[in-house]
């Protein structure tokens, strides 16, 4: 799927799963329309998207561009999040409205870039990695409401670049 042009809003029951070998080339690319509705929306999973059944940083080079994530969990869970970023590089998330914690990684996270991005409004930090961040960057992202912006538990974290980001009104 080079490209796929979300128009409305999906309920999503089960785990997507993006199974692209790492070191493709090209880029393909999950879009919405800024401004509009299109997106995903979920009530029970711990990720909306995750690459290569679970694998570690193996689905590469993918876009996610103006997409709306929510969650509808009416319990106050912080553990619904839009991906599995342990299982992801080299992707880029421009533009998307987070209603849901953006991502987790049980080990690392690598070469995952935000820009233009909005998360409000959920318990739980928007992105955790337990070990590293390698290679991450967040720019021009507005993060309000929220109980934490980015944590990572290990003690690295190398080439983490967080700029001219808005942080407001957060819960912690």
């Amino acid at each position: 799927i080079p490209d796929l042009h979300i128009t409305d809003k999906y309920f999503i029951s089960a785990t997507l799963q993006i199974n692209r070998p790492i070191n493709q080339t090209g880029f393909w690319t999950i879009f919405g329309e800024a401004g509009n509705n299109g997106g995903f929306v979920t009530t029970a999973l711990d990720y909306i998207f995750e690459g290569n059944n679970g694998g570690t940083a193996g689905t590469n080079q993918i876009v996610f561009k103006d997409l709306n994530f929510n969650d509808n969990d009416t319990t106050g869970s912080s553990s619904i999040m839009a991906f599995n970023l342990g299982t992801f590089a080299r992707c880029y998330i421009t533009g998307c409205h987070f209603g849901m914690r953006i991502g987790y990684a049980a080990s690392y996270i690598q070469s995952i870039y935000l820009s233009n991005c909005i998360a409000r409004g959920f318990t739980g930090s928007a992105i955790e990695a337990i070990t590293d961040l390698y290679d991450v960057s967040v720019t021009n992202c507005m993060f309000e409401k929220v109980a934490g912006y980015i944590v990572s538990a290990g003690a690295n974290a190398s080439s983490f670049r967080f700029t001219d980001n808005l942080v407001q009104n957060n819960n912690s």
